[in-house]
């Protein structure tokens, strides 16, 4: 959060220099808070709203962000005083509405496209000890580490934690789930029980890593 905040400041200083910048050039005469009040408005929710987004493994989830934006940008911009009508500034924020896409999918192919790196240490990859780690769910570009009630998100891919994880003590029962072999109580049919009482399935591919 101190860095996305860092970041946002940095863009709207940024923005608003090169505002001031660009209208004393132009003969225009331009106030600082007019500089700042426009990456306020329009860049920072979509900024905010691309960092969270971007750790959602649902286009529906991060269309929810998206939509977030665009209504607090709304909102802020009729607070000060200087919207529009709505159907005038919304169809003004669709250039930014589809860069926003556009980034979600650059960033989605970036990451599918990167080849796996080498085996990892535990140290290099996990941010707890692995004997804190009860499961590993996978969540698109990262992992999500359950410890407890905990969830701590890690960006890793699903086979950089099956080779970072001892494999006497966990073992992968999906394509999007690592689980530690104590916490299983009970192995059926295509799904294992866990010790709390949760029922998960297991992919046909690795059903023989229970053996």
């Amino acid at each position: 959060m101190p860095r996305l905040a860092a970041f946002c400041g940095a863009v709207v200083i940024g923005a608003a220099i090169y505002c001031l910048i660009y209208n004393m050039l132009a003969g225009y005469q331009e106030t600082l808070w007019n500089a700042l009040r426009w990456p306020i408005v329009n860049l920072v929710p979509f900024i905010i709203a691309l960092e969270h987004a971007r750790r959602c493994t649902r286009w529906t989830q991060r269309s929810i962000f998206i939509g977030i934006a665009i209504t607090a940008s709304l909102l802020l911009d009729f607070a000060i005083g200087d919207g529009e009508s709505v159907a005038f500034e919304l169809t003004r924020r669709l250039p930014t509405l589809g860069l926003s896409y556009a980034l979600l999918l650059i960033g989605d192919a970036r990451f599918a496209a990167a080849p796996a790196p080498a085996r990892l240490s535990d140290a290099m990859t996990l941010p707890v000890p692995a004997e804190m780690v009860d499961q590993v769910r996978a969540a698109q570009n990262y992992v999500e580490l359950h410890i407890g009630d905990r969830v701590i998100t890690h960006r890793a891919t699903m086979a950089q934690m099956e080779r970072a994880l001892p494999q006497d003590s966990f073992v992968r029962i999906h394509r999007s789930r690592i689980i530690r072999r104590d916490r299983i109580a009970k192995i059926g049919c295509g799904t294992v029980i866990l010790n709390c009482g949760t029922e998960l399935g297991v992919g046909a591919r690795y059903r023989a890593h229970l053996n």
